[in-house]
């Protein structure tokens, strides 16, 4: 039905801390598993695993009163040329936190961090290259630092080989990192579980993604949704509506939009092609919560009518806002659709130059819709 794409990123602002004592203690980072589906706390993460490393970087500015002030500022200052000082020296001016923002200064300042090694700057770098998709850059950023025993790292370094993301797909080097970081970031659990489940092994995938969910890494909830809504290839016997409705509820117990969506899904099963207008309203939450995939079938809706009146004018708002503020398969559909509507004129003029310029874009990706499109405009 879909498939999750994760991007682990580092909380905005002042997130590497010691605890203040006489004697230096490990540095821990707070974060956070982002992914289509939303964000999720991994809650305190050591900034390594391997105690040693992580008590290299003496904190000269504990970040005690939660709120910055000159007197932290100026502190970071005196001290920025020590990696930890310049990395959250460089969060508070590449944000613009109680300082006039200087982006390229704080990036300077991350950048000179990383170089140090400290690897809580090397994987918001690496972040900051997948922003602008220079995934080789970050590939080699994350394996730095999961050669650093960073549990963040050492997580995204296994999601990389598991998904093929700037290396070859390898899943038993995905499957060492995913392992050696589990204790640390629950998300890891969910990630093995797939690579059983592709190996055949449903009932582990089952109990990987229970071990998630004991963790409160609450996405796992739309894992075993999908598989019980008989969204997993091959696995189309293992429909149980009832379980499926139950861990979509788990979803939107917790405020997470994607539970809207699988309930949409489920509805629509149940409605056997009879045109329902809930099926509509449940995209709309699911997309209005921040879900960005429910927006392409909520536009589709929109678009064909089926569960829905027409909205051509609905549709492209949606289809545009998707494009702009998402990568991977969901900016490639948005694409293809916006390519669709200007080569047939819905809710724009015809527009062939736009209607290429789109289709273009999800073509040199190797969607196959919108080559076909493209070859009957040419």
């Amino acid at each position: 039905m879909f498939r999750k794409l994760t991007i682990l990123v580092i909380s905005i602002g002042i997130s590497a801390c010691a605890n203040s004592n006489t004697e230096q203690k490990s540095l821990t980072m707070s974060c956070e598993v982002q992914n289509e589906y939303g964000s999720i706390g991994c809650g305190i993460v050591p900034l390594s695993i391997n105690k040693e490393i992580s008590k290299k970087f003496k904190d000269e500015c504990p970040f005690e009163n939660k709120s910055v002030d000159d007197n932290y500022i100026n502190c970071l200052r005196n001290h920025k040329e020590k990696p930890l000082e310049a990395f959250k020296l460089g969060n508070i001016e590449f944000y613009g936190n109680h300082v006039n923002q200087d982006i390229k200064n704080g990036l300077d300042l991350i950048k000179f961090s990383s170089d140090q090694k400290y690897s809580e700057a090397m994987v918001w770098l690496a972040k900051f290259y997948d922003s602008l998709g220079e995934t080789d850059k970050s590939f080699k950023l994350i394996k730095e630092a999961a050669q650093l025993e960073n549990p963040l790292a050492m997580y995204s370094l296994g999601f990389r080989y598991s998904k093929g993301i700037g290396v070859n797909a390898d899943m038993e080097t995905a499957f060492k990192w995913l392992n050696e970081s589990k204790e640390y970031v629950p998300a890891a659990y969910s990630e093995m579980a797939t690579i059983y489940l592709n190996d055949g092994d449903v009932n582990t995938f089952i109990e990987y993604n229970n071990k998630a969910l004991d963790e409160k890494y609450w996405f796992a909830n739309v894992e075993l949704a999908v598989l019980y809504l008989g969204g997993v290839p091959g696995y189309e016997g293992y429909r149980d509506l009832e379980k499926s409705k139950k861990y979509a509820q788990e979803l939107i117990n917790k405020k997470i939009s994607v539970g809207y969506f699988i309930d949409a899904k489920i509805l629509e099963i149940e409605s056997n092609k009879i045109p329902n207008s809930k099926i509509c309203e449940l995209y709309k939450q699911a997309y209005d919560g921040g879900f960005m995939l429910a927006g392409i079938n909520l536009s589709s809706e929109y678009l064909l009518g089926n569960n829905c009146s027409k909205n051509y004018e609905s549709a492209l708002k949606i289809f545009r806002n998707i494009f702009l503020n998402t990568i991977g398969e969901t900016k490639i559909m948005s694409a293809t659709n916006l390519g669709y509507m200007y080569l047939n004129g819905l809710g724009v003029p015809v527009d062939l130059n736009k209607s290429k310029e789109y289709l273009q874009y999800a073509s040199n990706l190797g969607y196959q819709p919108a080559i076909d499109m493209l070859s009957q405009i040419q």
